[in-house]
């Protein structure tokens, strides 16, 4: 039972959460197959006395940290029976959002996006399976989950969701995990209540005009080997403020590259779509930062403007036009932040910048 100077609505919690996998994928050809399951730990830090503006605008009820498990290593790889153990188990820690969309007596709907990092036990260089070839790889979720009380302080959740796991093309190959789940966990309240909490003034006050500039640096694997290309990556968009939560954004976008693609050099230098015969490419795009506090989420979707990259190879055609960029950014001053930031073609990942960015109003 609470504690009689708590109040539950304002508790931490604690969950504990079974898994089951629906489907398992991945990219290009490759074809996955079999039985996987794995399990979750989170704590709850619980909002409802946080007095930010963003907590009621998107209804956040908790942000979590979550420990993360799944067992892979009886998957099949294109029905061959040789292959099962070639992708391995992985284990994690996520930050997570638990958004709360709807509720009728002790029912919930809830929204639980979250982001983090994963380790995988197998990679391409330790036993040559063609989907991960890093140890250390991005992760992200997203579940919508039901969840019912069953006493003032304990409650059953049930969900579906999608997880997956890539490095991000920091090396290759790099087709990555990607899987539907069910789930079915409990939720234990604390008998902690979280003190209300009033946000930086600073932070709170939004500009519904504003430019953002922004700098990254990293790098694309070579193919089937342990190194890597340089890229630089920069970006000035107009940002409109809708509210507390949402902004639209637009703008250029330019990433250079320290080596480029010399046809007699085919083997070393080509790098899928994101193979460039010059050292800029330049594109044009449009999207969203979604805001949670000091924290933004960033999405967007760009045409190239001008990308000199190879037509088609290996009976495929390379010639990109379109790109998306996807990230987080992080204000340590209300107008300068840290990023991390990935640039996509299609389901490929073109690499991974880490920089800064800077907000410039009136």
């Amino acid at each position: 039972m609470a504690d009689a100077q708590t109040n539950p609505a304002n508790q931490d919690r604690i969950e504990l959460t079974a898994m089951k996998g629906i489907k398992i994928f991945t990219a290009e050809q490759n074809f996955l197959s079999g039985n996987y399951y794995g399990f979750e730990a989170a704590y709850h830090f619980n909002m409802a006395q946080n007095q930010a503006k963003f907590v009621k605008a998107i209804n956040l009820r908790d942000i979590d940290v979550v420990a993360i498990y799944r067992k892979t290593d009886q998957i099949l790889l294109n029905n061959n029976l040789a292959s099962k153990g070639l992708i391995g188990n992985t284990y994690g820690l996520m930050g997570r959002l638990e958004i709360q969309v709807a509720k009728a007596g002790p029912v919930r709907l809830l929204f639980t996006p979250g982001l983090g990092f994963v380790y995988a036990t197998e990679t391409y260089f330790t036993n040559q399976n063609p989907l991960i070839s890093s140890h250390v790889n991005l992760a992200a979720q997203a579940a919508v989950k039901v969840q019912a009380a069953i006493t003032p302080t304990t409650a059953l959740q049930a969900g579906v969701g999608i997880f997956h796991y890539s490095n991000g093309g920091m090396r290759l190959p790099n087709n990555g995990v990607n899987a539907y789940d069910a789930t079915l966990g409990i939720v234990q309240n604390l008998p902690y209540e979280r003190a209300s909490h009033t946000p930086d003034p600073r932070f709170e006050n939004v500009h519904k005009h504003s430019a953002d500039v922004g700098v990254d640096f990293g790098a694309r694997g070579v193919f089937r080997q342990n190194r890597s290309y340089a890229r630089t990556g920069l970006y000035a968009h107009y940002s409109y403020r809708l509210n507390q939560a949402i902004s639209l954004t637009a703008g250029p976008d330019a990433v250079y590259y320290n080596t480029v693609f010399k046809d007699d050099q085919f083997d070393e230098l080509f790098q899928n779509y994101g193979t460039s015969y010059d050292h800029w490419r330049v594109g044009l795009s449009a999207g969203t930062d979604i805001w949670v506090g000091k924290l933004a989420i960033m999405l967007s979707a760009g045409r190239y403007l001008h990308f000199n990259t190879v037509a088609t190879a290996f009976g495929k055609e390379y010639n990109t036009k379109y790109y998306w960029t996807g990230g987080v950014k992080y204000y340590v001053l209300p107008w300068l932040g840290i990023q991390g930031k990935g640039y996509v073609h299609g389901t490929e990942a073109d690499y991974i910048g880490l920089g800064l960015t800077a907000k410039i109003h009136q």
